[in-house]
């Protein structure tokens, strides 16, 4: 059993922290409304809503703002390869790689500090082997795909 993510799913319910339901609510609207329909095919909001809860709770969940509005958001996976790829999967800290879940900006400044904040926070990125999971033609399953620290140096690198 996951205690972890029994937890954040209980913080959402029980109605003791309705500004994490606030921002929890707030973060998925943001999450809907720059979804392409290749990270969250066929998911609710409540599962959204759980997903950001449980990466909140286990350290993995990096947003950024500009004035008062959402404008990036990074969450995360610590794992080892060939782990089963399930959203609801305890962190493994001694891990050797790290799942790339959701990384959104509305601009390439807000990327440039998520990303920052992403190696400050997980320095292990420098080390670890890195993947993610997409989605092609909204119909076929998960493709994973491999990733370098290129990515972050092309990420990095890109002019406002």
């Amino acid at each position: 059993m996951n205690k972890l993510l029994h937890s954040s799913n209980l913080a959402l319910t029980n109605g003791n922290q309705p500004e994490l339901v606030t921002f929890v609510n707030l973060v998925v609207d943001f999450i809907l409304a720059n979804e392409n329909g290749r990270v969250f095919l066929n998911w609710d909001r409540n599962a959204l809503m759980q997903a950001v809860a449980y990466n909140m709770a286990k350290g993995t969940f990096l947003c950024k703002t500009k004035g008062n509005k959402l404008d990036g958001l990074f969450m995360w996976y610590r794992c080892n390869d060939g782990d089963e790829h399930d959203p609801w999967m305890e962190d493994n800290p001694k891990g050797d790689s790290i799942y790339l879940s959701i990384l959104f900006a509305k601009s390439k400044e807000t990327l440039r500090k998520l990303v920052l904040s992403f190696i400050s926070v997980e320095p292990d990125v420098l080390v670890k082997k890195l993947f993610g999971f997409r989605y092609y033609n909204k119909q076929s399953a998960d493709r994973k795909v491999q990733y370098d620290l290129r990515l972050f140096n092309k990420l990095l690198k890109i002019k406002d």
